[in-house]
């Protein structure tokens, strides 16, 4: 199957794309789409490259994906790509946004423009047909919002790591002290 699969770069937004946008004392929302590859079909006739097979009570069982799968190299440029023309109709309208897979930010430099942007943000993804995961979403802007594992904070202009993030960092180098050897799957963390 890696012979059929056309891999490209391409470049990710992520906390510092949004930090760029950000004006003195912003505001910021932001967004989640729930199950963001579920929102791309499969063609049926490609459906057959996208299987797999399992042992399920000593048979062979056969699995095909209908939808874009995770573990898919291709599948964060072909969602990515996707989503640039939503991003690029946003920018076109002055929304100031960037975008990673599924998580969305944008940020504007007073409430009553950021109120707008959320809101024409949102209409636009439900338009488009996303759904949204209202429960990781926050649409009404704040002064300290916390995306991909940044927490911003307009009113200092500073930025924070997540206590999570932190507790996950140690965690890994006290398993690597422990180990007394660097694994490279501890480093992907």
């Amino acid at each position: 199957m890696s012979t059929l699969i056309f891999l490209k770069r391409i470049s990710f937004d992520d906390w510092r794309s949004l930090k760029n946008l950000i004006s003195e004392n912003g505001l910021a929302y932001k967004f989640d789409l729930r199950k963001g590859y579920y929102h791309v079909e499969i063609t049926e006739a490609h459906q057959t490259y996208l299987g797999f097979s399992w042992n399920l009570d000593g048979r062979e069982k056969f699995f095909i994906f209908c939808v874009l799968p995770f573990g898919l190299s291709s599948a964060p440029m072909l969602f990515t790509k996707l989503l640039r023309s939503l991003v690029s109709y946003w920018h076109d309208h002055g929304i100031k946004i960037c975008v990673f897979l599924d998580d969305g930010g944008g940020t504007e430099s007073n409430l009553v423009k950021a109120i707008s942007s959320s809101n024409f943000v949102k209409r636009s993804l439900k338009s488009s047909g996303f759904v949204v995961n209202q429960e990781k979403s926050v649409w009404h802007p704040q002064k300290r919002l916390t995306w991909l594992g940044v927490i911003i904070d307009f009113s200092e202009n500073a930025y924070f790591i997540t206590e999570k993030r932190i507790e996950t960092l140690i965690d890994l180098i006290i398993k690597t002290l422990t180990m007394n050897e660097l694994r490279l799957e501890l480093c992907q963390k």
